[in-house]
């Protein structure tokens, strides 16, 4: 018998947009499984959480305005960022336009998709493929990759 080497699934979740008459507008395709995607993500997702943690403490009544647009600016970009990481550049775009530069609606209906169905998902494949690789191995190769952390 042959070895074989075989491709994997492809995963691709679809996120559609939908206008205020429930007529959908934009199907949007992902694919998780596209390569390093889930680490751009993860990053994106990190950096989203971080500042978010920062601007917190920045409140209208207590910070110059400077540093509230700051804030405000800050937050902005990490949001479209990892929409961007998600998306792709031209369906983040999409988006963007969909909700005419609406950032806090797009935040409430955008954000919940990446993080109850994107990000479980991610680290569904990433279990998956590490499991399958472990299994290629025997039981001493496998202890060794467990004891350096892979």
């Amino acid at each position: 018998m042959a070895y074989q080497a075989k491709r994997s699934k492809k995963v691709i979740e679809e996120f559609e947009l939908v206008d205020e008459n429930d007529k959908v507008v934009e199907c949007l395709k992902v694919d998780l499984s596209a390569p390093g995607l889930t680490e751009k993500i993860r990053q994106k997702y990190v950096a989203l959480v971080n500042i978010q943690q920062e601007v917190q403490g920045v409140n209208a009544g207590n910070n110059s305005q400077e540093e509230v647009m700051r804030a405000c600016t800050l937050l902005g970009t990490a949001v479209v960022d990892l929409i961007e990481a998600v998306f792709g550049r031209e369906d983040a775009e999409k988006i963007v336009a969909f909700y005419e530069e609406g950032y806090s609606e797009m935040v409430i209906e955008v954000l919940p998709f990446i993080s109850e169905v994107v990000l479980p998902r991610m680290n569904e494949i990433r279990k998956e493929s590490k499991k399958a690789t472990l299994s290629k191995y025997n039981r001493r190769q496998r202890r060794a990759f467990a004891k350096r952390g892979l």
